[in-house]
């Protein structure tokens, strides 16, 4: 035992601290051993870290594996064991995580439970499964039917949506993770998918509301931090998480999720949650991994070395066209990407400015609220972390020099659709990243389980309501409603001045004859090599836009626009559609922005100009009627392949 050293430091990882005899019923004498476990990690600077290392490569896993270990005495063998060496004992290899969802799906059990693939990865062509829990199969089948209507006819759902003519619809929750060194996110979710088939109840704790002494904390926690409370979210964010005793301040002042006494600060609910009556208003689609080629070897990168959360988008990756294809087929209500680590455990929603395409006025109360549900489910149901942040909630900071008063000194913005969980948003879905605070079986056995069942039970008793707001966007793009003076005040500069930078951020087509709206009224991709520089960009635009469940249409004959004829063939992209904001977030211009400072999230996500091939915006509402006369068939994904 003395061989076993803690990382990063030479003291030995087993201690004796008593030892005794036992006698059995046979006479069997046998020495007795009292082992103190140290935690083998730790960090640089020498102390104990309860968390596998957040490391790019997973170098601990050398010394993983399965391990027989003896007893000797001098030179005598006198007992063996067989032990599994791991970070934490719900830590599972890439061949486990395999194992394990072909075991879930296999379970006996009376509830829905299907593995499917999404496809295989871009340089080993692994599989890429996910699993759907769902009470039945056809609860699964109703849903995609629905998305079919609802993206062809949202106001007659909106109709029967107030009707209750599908009060009984089961609506999709999707669970995520694409850094797959952050593995205590892949072996949550799995966790998760087994508290759902294992128990007929489940008890879950949830917190209504702060006690006097909660309310008293909260407000001398946010004086210590400078918060200021965002105008536009005051009405419907309840500060649930925030507060964290002083077990949530390290000794250099950044914040950390430590032990806090919740029944001192909250008002503690016990729920008994029955799993078959949670499924009659949700399902589950789970994936544990998306980059499985980089869980093989615990690197946050997949086989060709770049990273696919800055790649969901762009979609250059199978990781991440299959993903988001799946999204897109699913619409869910939820797309929770869990990652780490961030020790204060951090749950979006993001801070300003976002992406334009946004219809953030639809979306921003079930977004706070979502991402406090999970949180809370989070911290009610373990020992040991019991806070979190959230950015658009509580990085908005008190600021003298600031016309308002406030400032977003350190934005976490949603600007770019280059993460996975900003893509969805622009189809209604809240996409929430969650950072998790360690790598441990808090996090993957109680965290994680729990914090996705409060955000269930929150999409149960708030589901017609987001359909509704799902419904509502999809409106607003199959009618290409102009919707800036609704959306325009959500985008706020620096200060906080709702709506300083709408004509930034959303700015229309005023020209002659022009629609006045931010979104065109189609664009025309040509097919030809007269008016087309890059052939392949474009016919690969083509595949991606449909892929993403855009509605692309082709022209079965020539037609003229601005004094130039594209023949049969061009490709027209109507912004009458449900998914208008996708389609445009890849085609319009994009957005310079050179008036915040410290923005996260820089990266490009425009296609054509990134890809390099001719797209001609059409703003006149006369002239796109006579382009759509030329084309008014759409083409499937399965089409644009050939």
């Amino acid at each position: 035992m003395t061989q076993w050293k803690q990382d990063q430091q030479p003291q030995p990882m087993f201690t004796v601290t008593e030892m005794g005899i036992s006698v059995d019923e046979t006479g069997k004498v046998s020495l007795k051993l009292w082992i103190h476990i140290n935690c083998y990690f730790g960090t640089r600077s020498g102390n104990v870290d309860y968390s596998a290392p957040h490391s790019n490569g997973g170098a601990y896993l050398d010394l993983c594996g399965y391990y027989t270990l003896h007893v000797t005495a001098g030179e005598k063998a006198v007992g063996s064991v067989h032990a599994k060496v791991v970070p934490y004992d719900s830590f599972r290899t890439v061949y486990e995580l395999y194992d394990d969802i072909d075991a879930l799906a296999a379970m006996d059990t009376d509830l829905y439970v299907a593995k499917e693939s999404m496809g295989h990865t871009t340089v080993d062509g692994y599989d890429m499964p996910y699993l759907i829990v769902a009470d039945s199969k056809e609860s699964a089948d109703k849903w995609l039917a629905y998305t079919d209507l609802v993206e062809s006819d949202p106001d007659l759902v909106l109709t029967k949506l107030a009707n209750g003519e599908f009060d009984d619809l089961r609506v999709p929750i999707f669970a995520s993770n694409v850094h797959s060194n952050e593995n205590t996110a892949v072996n949550g979710i799995l966790e998760f998918a087994h508290l759902l088939l294992e128990h007929e109840t489940i008890n879950v704790n949830t917190l209504e509301g702060f006690t006097e002494a909660g309310k008293a904390l909260l407000e001398q926690e946010m004086a210590r931090q400078g918060v200021a409370v965002p105008k536009q979210i005051k009405d419907f964010a309840s500060y649930i998480g925030f507060i964290r005793g002083e077990n949530g301040y390290k000794a250099n002042g950044s914040l950390y999720s430590g032990p806090l006494n919740l029944e001192e600060y909250y008002n503690v609910e016990e729920n008994e949650v029955n799993v078959k009556e949670l499924l009659s208003d949700v399902f589950m689609v789970i994936v544990p991994e998306q980059n499985i080629e980089g869980y093989e070897h615990m690197t946050r990168t997949f086989g060709l070395g770049y990273d696919p959360n800055r790649d969901e988008a762009n979609q250059t990756s199978f990781e991440d066209s299959n993903a988001m294809a799946l999204v897109n087929k699913f619409n869910p209500m939820v797309f929770t990407e869990i990652h780490g680590r961030v020790e204060a455990m951090l749950i979006e929603p993001c801070t300003s400015p976002h992406e334009p395409n946004y219809e953030y006025d639809l979306i921003a109360k079930q977004f706070i609220q979502l991402g406090e549900a999970v949180g809370m489910g989070a911290i009610a149901n373990n020992p040991g972390h019991n806070s979190f942040e959230m950015p658009y909630r509580d990085f908005l900071r008190i600021d003298d020099s600031s016309p308002s008063g406030v400032a977003w000194t350190e934005p976490w913005d949603d600007m770019t659709t280059a993460y996975g969980s900003q893509f969805p948003v622009l189809i209604g879905t809240a996409g929430i990243t969650w950072e998790l605070p360690v790598y441990s079986d808090i996090s993957s056995e109680l965290i994680v389980p729990y914090g996705l069942m409060t955000q269930a039970m929150y999409i149960q008793e708030n589901k017609i309501d987001m359909l509704t707001i799902q419904a509502k966007l999809f409106s607003r793009g199959v009618n290409n409603t102009n919707s800036n003076e609704l959306v325009g005040p959500w985008y706020v500069d620096q200060y906080d001045q709702a709506g300083k930078q709408a004509d930034l951020m959303r700015p229309v087509y005023n020209g002659e004859g022009q629609n006045g709206n931010f979104y065109p009224e189609c664009y025309i991709i040509p097919m030809d090599s007269v008016n087309q520089k890059n052939l392949y960009d474009a016919a690969a635009g083509m595949k991606y836009l449909t892929r993403n469940d855009v509605k692309v249409n082709v022209a079965s004959k020539a037609f003229t626009y601005n004094g130039v004829t594209y023949p049969a063939g061009t490709m027209v992209v109507p912004m009458y559609q449900a998914k208008r904001s996708l389609a445009n977030s890849q085609l319009f211009d994009g957005t310079f922005i050179n008036v915040w400072q410290g923005l996260y999230s820089e990266s490009f996500a425009q296609r054509s100009n990134a890809r390099g091939y001719d797209r001609i915006i059409v703003a006149e509402p006369t002239a796109y009627k006579t382009i759509m006369d030329a084309c008014p068939e759409t083409i499937s994904y399965s089409e644009a392949l050939t």
